[in-house]
This record gives C-alpha cells, structure tokens and sequence, in this order.
C-alpha cells in the first residue's frame, strides 16, 4: 500500500471514529431528525479548543453545546436543510456560518484564532497595506469581559484607525478600555486620549 493510500485510510478512520463518538454525546435540535451533525474546533496551531460553545438554529428552534477536550460536539435530528451556526469562546474568534445539511452525517470543522494570534496577523495584514482585513479579523474576536486580550485588541484597532486619519474611531476604542480596572492602563489611557485630543 503507497503512502498517499494510508494517509487516505488514516484520516478516513479519524474520521469515522470522531463521528461514533459524537453519536454518544450528541444534543437534540429536533425530534424524529435523520442525521447527526460533528462539529470540531481548532485554533491557529491545529489544537483542539475544549469548551467552545456551539449554537445550532433553525428558525425559533436552537441547540447549544460544548466543545470535548477533543474540540468536538454534535448534535443529533438533524434535518436535511439550512441552519445558522454561531461560536465562541473567550479570547478566540467567533464563528457564525450559514449551514445546508444535505447528506446524513457531516462533519464540519472549524479553525478559530486566539487573540495573541490574531494581533499578530492583524499587524501582519497592516503593514501588507490590508487593513479592512485587519479590522474585519479583530472584529471577529470574541471577549465576554474585561481582559488583556481585549485591551490588546482595541489598542490595536485604535492604532489602525489613527494610521488612517480616523481620530474620532480611534478615540472611540480608547474610550471603550476606560472600564478595565487597572490604574496603569487607565493613565495611559488618559495620556493617549490627552495626545490624540491635541
């Protein structure tokens, strides 16, 4: 057997193994559904990312589960159809996707970014003259409250706007950070605020 066959076979079995675990673990959207839907999450470095919440909806209809150490969840009865699928996770991108079940079982996979990381594209992105996607990728990071990340983030985002003449944005994120609770980073805060305001 050549290599590019095993290869095949080993991903094939990764595959089917990961969809009969989901079976156990699955969460209903709907009854008398006819498929089960994997869902996997990784980060940047192909890391499985473990409590990752996942929503699935159809209309007035929703299911919510968590992400396994392995990154993985499911959902079970799941009908042949469109679906929105929303994620997210403290300090990772978000996911929202638009979804069409056509087949019995799928497995879908995801790659979200952690923050650290998507600072370091977004500069990236800056400095190859991208900016809309450098402010399209730090939108999508997700923080539910006051953290180093989200300092970061809105630093940056203050900065790309400054690179465009845009100092009323830039004062706008700055602004947003007057909550974090941090004496250090509200000085300089106020020192930054005081400069742009010249």
């Amino acid at each position: 057997m050549n290599k590019k066959t095993k290869n095949f076979l080993s991903l094939l079995l990764i595959c089917f193994s990961l969809f009969l675990s989901a079976c156990a673990t699955s969460k209903n959207l709907k009854r008398n559904g006819d498929s089960i839907l994997l869902i996997c999450v990784v980060d940047e470095n192909n890391t499985a990312v473990r409590d990752f919440s996942v929503s699935l909806s159809k209309g007035k209809k929703q299911a919510s589960a968590l992400t396994d150490a392995q990154g993985r969840c499911s959902f079970s009865g799941i009908k042949k159809t469109s679906y929105l699928l929303n994620g997210k996770k403290d300090g990772f991108t978000a996911i929202e996707e638009s979804l069409s079940i056509d087949q019995k079982g799928s497995v879908l996979c995801f790659k979200v970014i952690s923050w650290e990381s998507a600072l370091d594209t977004a500069l990236q992105l800056y400095e190859d003259k991208m900016t809309e996607e450098a402010f399209l990728l730090l939108e999508k990071l997700y923080f539910k409250s006051a953290s180093p990340g989200q300092l970061a983030r809105n630093f940056c985002k203050a900065c790309l706007f400054v690179s465009q003449d845009k100092k009323e944005q830039a004062l706008n994120e700055l602004t947003i950070l007057k909550d974090f609770e941090n004496a250090e980073v509200q000085d300089l805060l106020e020192a930054v605020i005081r400069k742009m305001e010249e």
